[in-house]
């Protein structure tokens, strides 16, 4: 199972959406065997994952947590 890294917005309760998953990085894949790598590389990258989260977001939202979770199976 591949972990991914997942960013929570401090967004009001009618926005539909208050997180982004980041699996790819320029077209590439970024995901992990486990989650002790997946935090590595939050911490590694802590200021840019914020700064990439905060943009997707139009600034209109600062990031409240970023965590690591199992990806979801493709169907």
């Amino acid at each position: 199972m591949n972990w991914v890294i997942v960013i929570f917005m401090f967004a009001p309760l009618h926005v539909e959406a208050d997180a982004v998953e980041i699996d790819n990085y320029r077209g590439k894949p970024l995901v992990f065997l486990d989650k002790e790598s997946c935090y590595q590389h939050i911490s590694e990258n802590l200021d840019k994952l914020k700064t990439f989260a905060v943009t997707h977001f139009d600034g209109q939202y600062p990031v409240r947590s970023i965590d690591c979770f199992k990806q979801k199976e493709s169907v």
